[in-house]
């Protein structure tokens, strides 16, 4: 089942009130309507920024498409059956997509195809589905987690008079079991920024650093001097900065962690306040001004 959970402006939540939008409670491959539609095992959700009533959901094999007002839910790409493969729409072929990441202008959606161990791309307007490729070469990941576009990019040198950076969506920051690695998607190359944590959440801040969480705690990664700072113990999974509010300067985190005797693998949503000095983005100064 789809579930969401009601935010305030600061990105508090309320009371922890969970409303159901999507699902029957049933496995299976419906795609119904609202509580009609079922599931296998739903893992990722991105919510398209031109139109906030328009989601994207995936399921163990596929990619759909949920429109809250209506209640429609209809099949973007893949379908029934795991496997690996590119193509259009049902053609396309998945396994365990986890993690979903749509570009501001709603025009296409990375993935992070966990099964296959591939970053995908997803045209939304035609469903068409590609596995990028550095020198020509399939990019293999072990278990990529979760996904974060890297918008820092590093002012001209001081003897440089171009005034120039990397667009906002021109590179992605993939969490691994084999750590973090940064994919610029403009020249097609990967590049390793930190290969001694096996990462399951990331989250990029406007000064440069990357937040990741692992089996132990979350970590605030310096990529200049490599140096890690833990900030929060424990074992977490994914996050999410907040976005409903400039000042919220507060983070999302799953928290894995199973009470004793309870082996029941329930994870919790925590709210982590971040220290003053981390900005989250997108509410990031120009850096041209």
């Amino acid at each position: 089942m789809i579930q969401s959970l009601s935010l305030s402006q600061s990105g508090v939540v309320e009371g922890g009130a969970v409303s159901l939008f999507a699902g029957s409670g049933v496995t299976g491959y419906n795609l119904g309507s609202g509580e009609t539609a079922q599931f296998v095992a739903p893992c990722a959700v991105c919510i398209d920024p031109t139109q906030p009533d328009s989601f994207y959901l995936s399921d163990q094999s596929s990619i759909r498409h949920f429109n809250r007002s209506s209640g429609k839910m209809s099949l973007v790409a893949g379908g029934r059956y795991t496997g690996r493969g590119d193509g259009y729409g049902s053609d396309a072929l998945f396994r365990c997509p986890v993690d979903l990441l749509i570009t501001s202008d709603g025009a296409m959606i990375w993935i992070a195809d966990s099964g296959n161990g591939l970053l995908r791309r997803l045209v939304v307007s035609n469903g068409r589905v590609t596995t990028p490729r550095d020198g020509g070469v399939r990019m293999i990941f072990t278990a990529p987690s979760q996904l974060a576009f890297d918008r820092f990019s590093p002012p001209p040198a001081a003897n440089s008079s171009s005034k120039s950076h990397a667009p906002p969506e021109s590179a992605l920051l993939i969490a691994s079991s084999s750590g973090i690695v940064r994919y610029d998607t403009r020249c097609a190359k990967q590049t390793i920024i930190s290969a001694a944590s096996a990462a399951r959440g990331i989250q990029c801040l406007v000064t440069g650093q990357i937040l990741f969480s692992t089996a132990d705690g979350i970590y605030c990664l310096d990529r200049d001097t490599k140096y890690t700072t833990l900030l929060v113990p424990g074992p977490f999974k994914s996050l999410r900065l907040a976005e409903q509010a400039k000042s919220a300067r507060c983070l999302f985190a799953v928290n894995a962690d199973v009470q004793a005797g309870a082996n029941t693998g329930s994870h919790r949503l925590q709210r982590i306040d971040l220290p003053p000095a981390y900005l989250p983005l997108p509410y990031c100064c120009d850096r041209d001004n």
